[in-house]
């Protein structure tokens, strides 16, 4: 898997950050906020309003292209709206990034002159593509932009060194996954004497679909369940019957398996699925890859002190409300 080189947003790390001592600062606002107003310090590095205002223009045309300007009024909860949690995705995805550039640095890790130029050339694009009054509003220059740009490929960068040596090595088996379809005799409340009848009409409908045509159809026919076909591994195994279909070979059929929700007849189609069982050995080297770097990411955050100037996040909006000052 091609992992995306920028992260704007926090779409690969949102999930990382799982606290490193952030302290409120600097509790005056301003309506109006010069650019080089220090809104957050992750480390030895500042974030200026002038950067974080243009990581809310980034976010705000992912959003608002599909679901317009009025989106940042919808309320999520009672005290919160979505531009309130969207604001707190983009300090939290800074503050990762600051960290990661930081450790990046420390490593020797850094951009090559392809991936410096692809970072400018990313910049020029969003200022050769957004609006006058966007420009102007948010603040966008290209130095700004360049910047974020870098700092997203550097963090993507520290990622894939980092996890460069995890263990890949995956067998089929401990990947294997199979494709089912099964038919569901329910019994929902009903007393013993009902499930005898329900386990003997499971049985007499087992012995009908080994004389059928298409397993599929009968089962479609027949079966309390919505849901005939299913493709899964050991790692997440259907209730009521995923054990004893893993131990199926492609053409067989269970015997009549008792489950919570009723009697189970199942129907192996492939005891290996070689595409899916490619993707889930994909997944597990992601996860083993995500688990690695969240170690050492709760590592590295322990020593980067965090300050926030929440006075400050709070005036920078989405909606047209604000401005940076013009001064600097």
């Amino acid at each position: 898997m091609k992992r995306n080189r920028w992260i704007i947003i926090g779409l690969v790390f949102c999930l990382l950050l799982t606290g490193c001592g952030r302290k409120k600062a600097g509790e005056e606002g301003a309506k109006e906020i010069s650019k080089d107003a220090v809104m957050m310090a992750v480390g030895e590095d500042n974030v200026s309003a002038q950067e974080a205002m243009a990581y809310l223009y980034l976010l705000k045309q992912q959003y608002e292209a599909g679901m317009g300007e009025e989106v940042w009024s919808y309320q999520l909860s009672e005290d919160k709206t979505l531009e309130d949690y969207a604001r707190e995705a983009v300090i939290s995805n800074l503050t990762q990034l600051k960290i990661m550039c930081q450790q990046a640095a420390k490593e020797g890790i850094e951009l090559d002159e392809e991936e410096s130029y692809e970072a400018k050339k990313a910049a020029q694009q969003i200022i050769k593509t957004a609006g006058k009054a966007d420009r102007e509003r948010f603040r966008l220059e290209e130095e700004v932009l360049t910047r974020i740009y870098a700092d997203n490929t550097l963090a993507a960068k520290l990622f894939d060194v980092t996890t460069g040596q995890v263990d890949t090595n995956i067998t089929d088996e401990e990947a294997r996954q199979i494709t089912v379809q099964y038919l569901l005799v329910s019994t929902g409340d009903m007393d013993k004497a009902q499930k005898e009848v329900a386990r003997e009409q499971a049985e007499k409908l087992l012995k009908e679909a080994k004389k059928a045509s298409s397993f599929l159809n009968f089962a479609t026919t027949n079966s309390d369940s919505e849901e005939i076909e299913l493709t899964f591994g050991r790692e997440h195994l259907p209730e009521g019957f995923g054990q004893e279909a893993m131990e199926l070979r492609t053409g067989e059929f269970s015997p009549v398996i008792e489950g919570e929700k009723g009697y189970y007849i199942v129907y192996c189609i492939a005891d290996f699925d070689e595409d899916a069982t490619t993707n889930r050995k994909e997944v597990i080297i992601e996860e083993r890859r995500d688990k690695l770097f969240r170690e050492k990411y709760k590592e590295w955050s322990e020593n980067y002190k965090v300050v926030i100037s929440t006075a400050l996040w709070d005036e920078l909006l989405f909606t047209p409300k604000n401005a940076l000052s013009k001064q600097n």
